[in-house]
């Protein structure tokens, strides 16, 4: 199992002056860091591949559409618009030597319609990415797709739903992207999900649902999430990789040895991630957030 962290970490703008970042991951021990590319016009994949090869550091990428690029919108250019953005994504990550692409890459980040997604949705969102992932695939790219919360995404909030939309997609160069903060809300459970989303897919878990709820995933609306401790995590070591992802709080987490000092360092709850030594300080992997893509 591979350990790395976002870049967002210490900025949520990545551009060549964003290059220390790399030195920086790698002597708080990580394994790779995955940079946005939210903007694309900055960024600069030789620069990102010299810097990683004089590091002997691994990268991935990620993204996420916006309503300009939704391939679940109803304006057939704006689907265009999304497909295209996301074949600049796929070549950028090419062209920097990462291997591995992944994000909110199927409906508008934030998009959340009155109405429950149909099926022409489904079908939107498969045929765009279908052709997104064979040139990925050409790239020798793994494409991902992240589950979010139903208050970020109306399509896929679960790992089930992710599946569903791989089984659609229907390419082996599918992987699907499970976060730690989306999984607290939207499943009743750690480990099933984390075992059900691998690629290929084992059969979707069962969802319990607190009777007459309607919503699209249990998670804190039905039965109290389950915590298996460090049992996913143990099933990880052969199957993927671990990110860290924090919030949006770049000043304050600028030293990741020390704790935020205008916050009380929370305290550690049962079935927290475990910490890990980094050769820069002391990395806490604790579950605030953390992000894991399987394949």
């Amino acid at each position: 199992m591979k350990l790395g962290i976002h870049a967002m970490a210490w900025t949520n703008h990545w551009s060549n002056a964003s290059l220390d970042l790399i030195d920086r991951a790698r002597s708080l021990g990580m394994d790779f860091i995955e940079i946005p590319l939210l903007d694309l016009a900055d960024i600069d994949p030789p620069a990102i591949r010299e810097r990683l090869r004089a590091t002997a550091f691994d990268v991935v990428t990620s993204t996420v559409l916006s309503a300009a690029t939704d391939l679940t919108a109803d304006d057939e250019a704006t689907r265009a618009a999304g497909v295209a953005y996301l074949l600049r994504c796929v070549e950028a990550t090419a062209a920097m030597g990462a291997r591995q692409f992944s994000g909110v890459i199927y409906s508008e980040i934030g998009r959340r319609p009155p109405f429950r997604p149909t099926e022409r949705h489904w079908h939107w969102a498969a045929e765009g990415l279908r052709a997104v992932v064979d040139r990925a695939a050409a790239l020798d790219v793994t494409v991902a797709v992240e589950p979010v919360n139903r208050y970020e995404t109306f399509l896929v909030n679960t790992a089930a739903q992710a599946a569903q939309l791989c089984d659609l997609i229907d390419r082996p160069n599918m992987a699907i992207h499970l976060d730690t903060y989306h999984m607290n809300i939207e499943e009743t459970r750690w480990d099933e999900p984390v075992r059900a989303g691998g690629r290929p897919p084992a059969p979707h878990p069962p969802l319990r649902e607190r009777p007459g709820h309607s919503g699209h995933g249990p998670g804190r609306l039905g039965q109290p999430v389950r915590r298996p401790g460090r049992a996913p995590l143990r099933w990880l070591r052969g199957h993927g990789e671990l990110r860290r992802r924090l919030r949006r709080h770049a000043p304050c987490h600028a030293r990741l040895a020390r704790p935020c000092p205008e916050r009380r360092r929370p305290r550690a709850r049962r079935g927290a991630l475990p910490a890990r030594q980094g050769g820069g300080g002391r990395l806490a992997l604790r579950p605030r957030r953390a992000g894991m893509t399987l394949r």
